[in-house]
């Protein structure tokens, strides 16, 4: 049961490292569970990277940025995951409260008519000026 191990998570002093990988990992989870755990994860103060592959992220991005923003997150990875414009909008915006981000890593698996364009782009990249603990930046395949 996905609470318990967010409750865990959270109870954890050395945990320092999150991540999530593959597109049905929560499939036979339900969703009071899955938000559950996303929940507890937000109530964690002690993670330092965090890494999603391979995920459809639309469907949770909006339950994790609590979670994203009450860590001292230094390193944020988000590779091959499926998300639309609004999604990233959101992300890049979380970026604004996470002041400890030292590297960025993002490969979006978009098709072109969700990925992000110019436009969303420009209304994105502010976001990063925020983040003045950058050391790394990486953006791919954003189909502009």
């Amino acid at each position: 049961e996905l609470g318990w191990l967010g409750h865990f998570m959270k109870k954890s002093t050395r945990l320092e490292r999150f991540g999530i990988c593959g597109l049905l990992i929560f499939d036979n989870c339900s969703e009071q569970s899955v938000d559950r755990f996303l929940d507890e994860l937000g109530k964690c103060n002690h993670i330092q990277q965090m890494n999603f592959s391979g995920f459809e992220l639309d469907q949770i991005i909006y339950k994790l940025g609590p979670a994203m923003i009450s860590n001292n997150i230094t390193h944020l990875d988000v590779e091959g995951c499926y998300m639309g414009v609004p999604e990233a909008i959101f992300l890049f915006n979380t970026l604004r409260d996470m002041s400890s981000l030292e590297e960025l890593w993002i490969s979006w698996e978009l098709d072109d008519a969700r990925g992000p364009n110019d436009a969303i782009m420009a209304e994105c990249i502010p976001s990063l000026a925020t983040c003045t603990g950058m050391r790394k930046l990486t953006l791919n395949d954003l189909t502009l």
